[in-house]
């Protein structure tokens, strides 16, 4: 069966009373025994004793052995960091999309690595009466458009490979389907520091991309720009490109990447 990218409608019982549990702890600051999660959540003793079980192994709950009673774990801290991370990212990065769409009145998105393809997290539509289209949330295929293939190509190699699997669905005639040949690209990519995608995933549209580097110098977003393909062609999109590779470094050096000659070059 095919992949919808949606979540199932049915769920799993088990894990529903596992997320009960954790939202038990809502609105308390004390630690909670097991008779008092069991009158919370309508759950019986032993049930909840046995998720709890699972619950502190995975570290979203901790056991305090002095009191027999439990409290939220650390584990959730950072699953929680990663989501206010990313909300910090959009909060720094959005004056450089802005800075991005007056230069060129072109549309300016933001996209990070969601596991297997780009996800758009922000974007400044251009002003023009006509624009490419953005969504929030929308995957951006990493074999047919410029911040998915940057992004791969910054990847871990495990990671490539995985998605070098393929298969790869063929949008226009541009649309690189051979896994040889997206290889050699996210090669050139790594090289030359940008992405560029001429009509690879729908016609009339171009985009080209730079890499955003974190703390640690390591790629966590990517900076795009794109448009309609007569007004935004090759010509336009090399003159934008030293202004979207600007906007990237003013980024990351906003996000305290250390900016060695690897991404000044």
């Amino acid at each position: 069966m095919g992949r919808t990218n949606k979540p199932a409608q049915r769920t799993l019982l088990s894990v529903d009373k596992a997320l009960a549990l954790l939202w038990s702890f809502e609105g308390t600051q004390v630690e909670l025994g097991v008779v008092e999660l069991s009158k919370r959540t309508g759950i019986n003793t032993s049930t909840v004793s046995r998720l709890l079980g699972s619950l502190v192994a995975g570290r979203l709950v901790e056991y305090n052995e002095d009191t027999g009673r439990y409290r939220l774990g650390l584990g959730l801290v950072r699953l929680a960091s990663v989501v206010t991370g990313r909300l910090d990212l959009r909060v720094t990065a959005r004056p450089h999309l802005e800075t991005l769409v007056e230069s060129t009145h072109e549309t300016a998105s933001l996209s990070i690595f969601g596991g297997e393809q780009a996800v758009t997290v922000d974007f400044v539509p251009s002003p023009r009466s006509v624009a490419s289209v953005v969504q929030l949330g929308r995957p951006s295929l990493v074999h047919c458009t410029s911040v998915g293939k940057l992004l791969l190509a910054f990847q871990p190699e495990a990671v490539r490979e995985r998605a070098l699997a393929g298969p790869f669905t063929r949008f226009t005639a541009r649309t690189i389907v051979s896994p040889a040949a997206l290889r050699a690209e996210l090669a050139r990519i790594r090289e030359q520091g940008f992405a560029t995608a001429e009509e690879e995933r729908e016609p009339e549209l171009n985009a080209v991309a730079a890499p955003v580097y974190g703390a640690q110098g390591q790629v966590v977003a990517a900076l795009g720009l794109q448009g309609p393909a007569h007004r935004f062609d090759r010509a336009a999109m090399l003159r934008a490109l030293p202004l979207v590779r600007k906007e990237a470094l003013a980024l990351s050096r906003a996000l305290g990447a250390p900016l060695g000659n690897e991404l000044t070059a």
